[in-house]
């Protein structure tokens, strides 16, 4: 047990994130509340407006807002030119050596400072179609930069692990798999009825609340209705997420496209872009959650799954077989009779509904362990 002071330091951009990284560095963050150490502080570095949206989970007194945080601010410009002039973040080490920050989590790797930096997936790897060629050169360059300079590299599975050490051949013992614990707000879990009204759901509906990106392999969702029709197997397929999450609109455009050609109106509710919160009670209700995904670095939607004991169905990754053994069945993401087949299978058992409380006694254990094994990766770091 090191006796060393440690003061870590996360710096949040404004940039557009995908939703993941977000809910996983708020995961994350608010998990630290369960590390009781007298030599252990942090500190977010951000703008105010991201401050204002996070401090509804994260105690205030751990915020350091400046506009040298904030996108499009005439002191983000200047932090700009001065990193080009001189190689270096200035602006950073000034901040950093006025809160004594000895250590720096989820970030690119900063000059005489330990840097902890994240890996969340390496699909470009394995689907290069999905990735314009500059985005993989981008991510090649970045892993590479990660491994030669980071202090310590975190994936979220050994899946990812094994591949990296696989692609990139390091060299230093430096890499950490930390499976994270999504947060997740128990006492806003609403009444059913108020939720049924509010969504249009039926008694018994499937839940998918993936992004529209294409490995996330919506299709076969239709192609799977299209069997459970023709057997007159009438399920509700619910699904939620952003219409415009990617520069690529394709996808969703596609699968509405696909729904109104196939007269899958009534079996399809589309929900849109929704806060965590509805998706959470979403998930709580459903009756089976699919995550037919082509590739995961490490799923939020299973771990929220596992979280209230779902039945889910879940693409024959390994990484899912890695994050879930109980109350799952897995399928070929790309055999679309095996899916409809399995979903009957689990429409026509009895839905279960877990007691929250209970739940949230189990999720308040892994939330510790989670940062239990994070603590553990920055004493490892410093």
């Amino acid at each position: 047990m090191t006796s060393k002071k440690i003061k870590l330091a996360f710096i949040l951009s404004d940039a557009k994130a995908w939703t993941g990284e977000v809910n996983y560095l708020k995961s994350l963050i608010t998990s630290l509340r369960y590390i009781k150490k007298k030599n252990f502080k942090f500190t977010i570095f951000c703008s105010e407006e991201k401050k204002n949206y996070l401090k509804k989970y994260i105690n205030i007194k751990h915020f350091y807002s400046s506009k040298y945080f904030e996108n499009n601010s005439i002191q983000f410009f200047f932090r700009k030119i001065v990193k080009l002039i001189f190689k270096c973040d200035l602006v950073v080490n000034y901040y950093f050596k006025k809160k004594n920050i000895n250590i720096v989590s989820h970030h690119d790797p900063i000059k005489k400072i330990k840097t902890i930096s994240w890996i969340p997936d390496l699909q470009h790897l394995f689907y290069k179609n999905f990735f314009t060629g500059k985005e993989i050169i981008r991510r090649e360059n970045l892993f590479k930069k990660y491994k030669n300079l980071s202090s310590s590299l975190i994936v979220s599975s050994h899946d990812t692990y094994r591949l990296f050490l696989k692609k990139y051949k390091p060299k230093k013992k430096n890499i950490y798999v930390l499976n994270f614990v999504p947060f997740i707000n128990f006492e806003k879990i609403n009444n059913f009825n108020k939720l049924k009204k509010k969504f249009s759901l039926e008694d018994n509906y499937i839940f998918i609340p993936n992004q529209f990106w294409k490995h996330k392999n919506h299709s076969i969702l239709i192609k799977a209705c299209i069997e459970l029709v023709k057997k007159k197997s009438l399920y509700q397929f619910v699904i939620s997420g952003n219409p415009s999450g990617n520069t690529d609109n394709s996808t969703y455009s596609s699968f509405i496209n696909e729904i109104n050609k196939y007269k899958l109106n009534n079996h399809f509710n589309i929900l849109g872009f929704l806060p965590h919160q509805d998706v959470i009670n979403l998930i709580y209700y459903s009756k089976v959650l699919i995550n037919p995904s082509l590739f995961e670095g490490w799923s939020t939607t299973v771990e929220e799954g596992k979280i209230f004991k779902k039945q889910m169905l879940l693409s024959n990754l390994k990484v899912h077989k890695e994050q879930s053994s109980k109350n799952v069945i897995f399928f070929n993401p790309h055999n679309h009779v095996e899916l409809s087949r399995k979903i009957a299978l689990l429409m026509n058992k009895k839905l279960i509904i877990t007691n929250k409380q209970k739940l949230k006694r189990i999720y308040i254990n892994k939330r510790k362990k989670m940062a239990k094994n994070y603590f553990e990766i920055i004493k490892k770091t410093i």
